[in-house]
């Protein structure tokens, strides 16, 4: 071990050389051990969440098509009604004993009043309730889940006005159906073996029983499954879940899967890349031990070039006479630290320049144009200054651009851009805002002042005589000037500048060429 640790001694260049190497491979290694552990997780992520939305997809769908159906037999009894209450009996207990869905079928007057029941002989009343309410109105609904009659079961109530011959509701048919019922469909999709699925409504009530429990009547849950993602189950285990609304966004149903059976083959992955990280490094360190010894010398040189460049002197060269001796790969090495000094210097200078302007129009660009104006509002909002924001855009470019072509549309943009320029203060900020739209700041000013800035801008580019090759043309500009003079009532500068651009609309509203005004 202490052999080990001299090899990469951080005290000499070759040690540190090592330990930069070792460093450096380990990092890659890992790197490309976290990107392909992330991307593995992810894509089990999306598999099982692609799973479980098919699975509530299907699952929804089944359950629509279960209630539809369940709508439908009710209307079919209200278009079945007879007079007599004695065949109506017969023909509600008829239908029960036919099917396994409804518990019972009831015949409602219209002050709420069950004449003919499938199943009960005490008559219950429906007057109060919501859906026999909008059963009269002539809706066909669906209640929300409660108990029967006899409290043993949740149940729900299916709806559909009868009418009469004046085509006005004369009575309602109320089917109770057993959510037990539901169970079968539920039951239909489970998967894996820890993949369930059930149904939950918006009282947090367990409609049907989920995997691993024995549910008989309603139950409030604790979960709260408002979105899709990652939940501690009632289990106390972690699982996915995902979700979706059925019954008019009234029942929510759940399927969801434990994480420990998802990342199964995950950790499993993760064993072997750890294993392959590490053999992969013990082949790995003779090789950098070998290499290190051979390049120690001439780096010697680069690394003081190095230091030299990250000081700041981005120009400097390393003399080639100190490394005449050294391989064809160091004196290339060196030939191309010069180049690329000498290449860095002179980027270096022109992204000084492009970071803050416009090549084309030479005015401050989007980035730094709204660094300077957030600063100038901040120091105009401190001290309660007015001031005013001009947007600037001209009028009918696209047409400039069709007419005359793109190299005339930057022209103009161009000398449209130095009119800006000539016509503002010094300490007024311009910038390029985005294609033919410019922007101006103007701190510490007045409503007239800055109209007539406005304005002696839209002259001057009015008076513009713009050549492009053999094209010789005019164009005009519209602007739109927000003028904020009390800064007791607060405004961003955001919303101030989309207040100059709402005034820009204004103006090209109005007919183009001309200046509009809106006070904050």
């Amino acid at each position: 071990m202490s052999k080990l640790s001299n090899y990469f001694n951080t005290d000499s260049l070759k040690g540190r050389l090592r330990y930069f190497i070792l460093n450096l491979l380990l990092f890659v290694i890992l790197a490309i051990s976290v990107f392909l552990i992330i991307m593995t997780k992810s894509q089990l992520n999306n598999t099982y969440n692609n799973e479980l939305n098919a699975i509530v997809k299907l699952q929804g769908q089944a359950i629509e098509k279960w209630l539809n159906e369940r709508e439908l037999d009710i209307k079919f009894l209200s278009s079945q009604v007879i007079n007599e209450k004695k065949d109506l009996k017969l023909l509600f207990e008829s239908f029960v004993l036919n099917q396994s869905e409804f518990y019972s079928i009831s015949y409602v007057n219209a002050k709420g009043q069950t004449l003919v029941d499938s199943t009960f002989d005490n008559m219950q009343y429906f007057g109060k309730e919501k859906f026999f309410i909008d059963a009269l109105d002539g809706m066909d609904t669906i209640s929300k889940v409660r108990i029967a009659q006899d409290g043993q079961m949740p149940i729900i109530y299916f709806s559909s006005p009868v009418f009469d011959e004046y085509d006005e509701v004369s009575a309602v048919i109320i089917g109770a159906v057993r959510l037990s019922s539901i169970q079968s469909l539920v039951e239909d999709f489970r998967f894996s073996q820890t993949g369930e699925t059930f149904i939950v409504d918006s009282q947090k009530q367990l409609l049907t029983k989920r995997k691993f429990e024995d549910v008989k009547t309603l139950k409030v849950i604790d979960d709260d499954y408002a979105h899709d993602g990652f939940y501690t189950s009632y289990s106390g285990k972690n699982v996915l879940v995902v979700t979706r609304k059925a019954l008019f966004d009234r029942w929510t149903i759940v399927a969801q899967i434990s994480t420990d059976e998802m990342y199964k083959v995950f950790k499993e992955f993760i064993l072997y890349i750890s294993i392959f990280v590490v053999i992969l490094m013990v082949m790995i360190i003779p090789i950098i031990l070998r290499f290190s010894n051979k390049i120690e010398q001439p780096l010697r040189s680069l690394l003081k070039g190095s230091k030299t460049i990250e000081d700041g002197k981005y120009g400097h060269k390393i003399n080639s006479e100190s490394i005449i001796h050294s391989t064809i790969e160091i004196r290339e090495l060196t030939h191309s630290f010069n180049s690329m000094s000498n290449k860095l210097n002179n980027v270096i200078g022109e992204l000084k320049l492009s970071s803050t302007i416009d090549v084309l129009s030479q005015l401050y660009n989007r980035r730094e144009l709204m660094r300077l104006s957030t600063s100038a509002y901040k120091k105009s909002r401190d001290e309660n200054s007015p001031f005013a924001i001009l947007m600037v855009d001209i009028d009918f470019f696209k047409k400039i651009n069709d007419n005359y072509g793109h190299r005339a549309g930057d022209v103009a943009i161009s000398m449209v851009s130095n009119t800006i320029k000539t016509s503002l203060s010094p300490q007024d900020i311009a910038g390029r805002y985005g294609g033919e739209e410019f922007l101006i700041y103007i701190s510490n000013t007045n409503l007239i002042l800055a109209e007539q800035i406005a304005q002696r801008i839209r002259r001057n580019v009015e008076d513009l005589d713009i050549r492009s090759d053999e094209c010789l043309f005019n164009c005009t500009c519209s602007i739109g000037l927000f003028y904020k003079d009390d800064l007791k009532t607060h405004i961003s500068l955001d919303d101030a500048v989309e207040l100059s651009d709402n005034a820009l609309y204004k103006a090209k509203e109005n007919g183009r060429n001309r200046v509009e005004i809106k006070i904050g």
